[in-house]
């Protein structure tokens, strides 16, 4: 129904502006997560169980960009050597080549010639490139930053090239940015609760499931809860399985 899409919205929201609100003032500054869990519950209305959800969830991420960063630092280094090695080998024919003509060997066209020093030089450029992007990461590595940024960086910049990436107008492109930045959220759930989640419930009931999801406080009403009807394309049997036995999926 509309008005539960626009509570789902409201949730995912809320949650969007608090993880980014954890990333910045706390992994941002070197501080621990966990040390302004009662701060935030207060501040944007929120369980225990909801902060922790945002806190893993977050952490989750920090955790994967660290690990990304090793295997690109690897994976540039090794473009790094084959570039530089491919940059002394041009020289080294375009030096040839220059010999040559000096001598009156005119072996290589105008138009070729030209065409290998132009390559030469885009080599030399993305090289450049490689490198600085390398430095970057390495001291990042060494001093513990993370970037992140959320709503992905690849629609960030689309703002600075609108017609290029299909917008007509900056507050097109800010729609989908906001969109993107408020999307889902995640909630934590664990074996010793019921249904395996007490922050989202899964039942069984004749028309399929329905999940009852607990809101934020600061999103609660009439009820600290909204029911949602779902039905399953494929994987209902398991689902009942798992109600019955108890058991997380």
């Amino acid at each position: 129904s509309s008005e539960s899409e626009k509570t789902l919205s409201d949730y995912a929201s809320l949650y969007g502006k608090v993880e980014r609100a954890l990333f910045s003032e706390t992994i941002d500054k070197s501080v621990r997560p966990e040390s302004v869990k009662s701060d935030y519950q207060k501040r944007f209305g929120l369980t225990a169980r909801q902060f922790n959800a945002i806190c893993r969830n977050l952490k989750g991420k920090v955790a994967s960009i660290k690990e990304l960063r090793k295997s690109h630092i690897k994976e540039r280094a090794d473009k790094i050597k084959r570039l530089e090695k491919m940059v002394v080998r041009m020289e080294q024919r375009i030096s040839n080549i220059s010999d040559g003509r000096r001598k009156g060997y005119q072996g290589v066209t105008d138009k070729k010639y030209a065409s290998l020093k132009f390559s030469l030089h885009q080599k030399k450029r993305r090289l450049h490139t490689l490198k600085l992007k390398q430095q970057h990461h390495i001291e990042d590595q060494k001093s513990g930053k993370v970037r992140l940024c959320f709503g992905s960086s690849k629609l960030f910049n689309a703002q600075f090239h609108l017609s290029e990436n299909g917008y007509d107008s900056h507050e097109q492109w800010k729609s989908d940015w906001q969109v993107s930045r408020n999307n889902q959220f995640y909630v934590l759930g664990s074996k010793d609760e019921t249904a395996g989640c007490q922050g989202c419930v899964i039942s069984q009931n004749d028309d399929g499931f329905s999940l009852r999801l607990r809101l934020p406080d600061s999103l609660t009403s009439d009820s600290k809860y909204i029911t949602i009807p779902i039905t399953l394309a494929y994987g209902a049997d398991h689902v009942n399985q798992a109600l019955k036995n108890k058991q997380a999926i």
